[in-house]
């Protein structure tokens, strides 16, 4: 088959055509394995090629992978406008999710197969034999995570998309040996605009892929689980951070779910900030709401045990998550933060917003500060200052700033 998809490739290129290939993969099909052993498997996908041999049309070449896996390529591709493509992909998934109505017996069951199916659409110049297996491997995967039985066609800017995830995956796990990460500061100030407390944000600027967004390599690095060794790189660096500047108010970092769920977090904290002398009093670790209440127990233990080292703990991006207040009366709470799209519905300062008032006095009830995130104008600003919220974030202030204009801000605004 290899052989085969890059021939046509360059077949396509030469008449700087496009190449249409589609992947079938069967959901769930490990369950007639686990059931009646991997014979009665065999002889399942046996009966089910010999169904897509005589289903596919003559447009496509029919090629098994392996186990549950079957590729098409059309073999005109080369000489046909997208639209055609486009039609030719969908009658052909059209087809196969008909054949997949019938059932297989296999030892007096019955099973009822479903497919996930995704046409790769591109253009020759684009294509190569890995890019395509990776885009394609990617978009069968999404499609299984959320549900599979259906059919997707990836277009170019579905390719460029994939394509970039691809190349990120493939350079994150490089990235710190690279010296490629940094970290911004972005200050927290009281009503009074004085320096109070900062937060810390990671940014990847790429040899290859020049800067990276945080939120295109952070779902990555969680998926991939490179986000346990740049977890603890910002840890290393914010300890060092506090140990050589001693700044003033707290420094706020991020947790990812991944992280504090892991056995040895509690150790990984300890060990990078004694390394480095540094006081724990001076952290506070920032987790969301959905992260708490998971394996809500085993949260809260480790969270008494580092609280009881000095550590304070933040609720980030409250209320867009799990929603319910009954878990905060039984955890060790000390900051709240409002989310930024909260406060993007505070357009003046006489009409009210009523979740932004409520997380301010569920705050006060509690006893733990509030923090609003994403204050970017006036209004917003005295909206808040009236309401005794506590600490304020955002671009009106300060955008996240190197540690030298850190440094400096800080000193201004004593």
């Amino acid at each position: 088959m290899k052989d085969h998809v890059t021939r046509h490739i360059e077949k396509v290129r030469l008449v700087n055509g496009k190449l249409l290939l589609v992947k079938l993969d069967i959901d769930n099909f490990g369950k007639i394995n686990l059931s009646h052993g991997r014979k009665a498997g065999d002889y399942a996908i046996s009966m089910l090629a010999d169904r897509i041999r005589v289903t596919a049309d003559a447009n496509f070449e029919l090629f098994h992978y392996r186990g549950d896996i079957f590729y098409f390529l059309s073999r005109h591709s080369h000489v046909q406008k997208e639209q055609e493509l486009i039609l030719n992909c969908e009658q052909l998934a059209t087809k196969l999710f008909e054949l997949l109505k019938d059932e297989i017996i296999i030892e007096g069951i019955k099973y009822k197969l479903n497919a996930s199916i995704v046409s790769s659409i591109i253009d020759g110049s684009h294509a190569t034999l890995e890019v395509l297996y990776e885009l394609l491997n990617m978009a069968v995967k999404q499609v299984k995570s959320e549900g599979g039985n259906r059919h997707v066609v990836l277009d170019n800017r579905a390719h460029h998309y994939l394509e970039r995830r691809s190349k990120i995956k493939a350079r994150l796990p490089h990235a710190i040996a690279n010296d490629e990460l940094y970290l911004v500061l972005q200050p927290q100030l009281d009503v009074h605009k004085r320096y109070c407390a900062c937060e810390v944000l990671i940014r990847w600027h790429s040899k290859e892929l020049d800067f990276v967004p945080p939120n295109e390599f952070i779902e990555i690095a969680e998926e991939t689980g490179d986000i346990f060794e740049i977890g603890q790189w910002i840890l290393q660096q914010v300890a060092k951070l506090i140990a050589t500047y001693q700044p003033k108010g707290k420094v706020a970092i991020n947790i990812s779910a991944k992280q504090l769920a892991r056995a040895d977090f509690e150790h990984q904290v300890l060990s990078a900030f004694r390394d480095q002398h540094a006081p724990l009093d001076k952290v506070v670790l920032e987790v969301t709401e959905t992260t708490l209440v998971q394996d809500l127990d085993i949260i809260r233990a480790k969270l008494e045990r580092l609280t009881a080292l000095g550590i304070e703990f933040s609720i980030d991006d409250f209320g867009t998550g799990y929603s319910s207040l009954s878990y905060l009366q039984n955890l060790a709470i000390h900051e709240i933060k409002i989310d930024k799209s909260f406060v993007d519905e505070i357009q003046d300062t006489h009409k009210n917003v009523p979740i932004v008032d409520s997380i301010i006095q569920l705050a006060a009830g509690l006893g733990s500060r509030v923090v609003a995130e994403g204050v970017e104008n006036i209004n917003q600003f005295q909206y808040l200052a009236d309401r005794r919220c506590e600490l304020l974030q955002g671009y009106l202030f300060s955008k996240p700033l190197s540690i030298e204009d850190w440094l400096s801000f800080m000193r201004r605004h004593e």
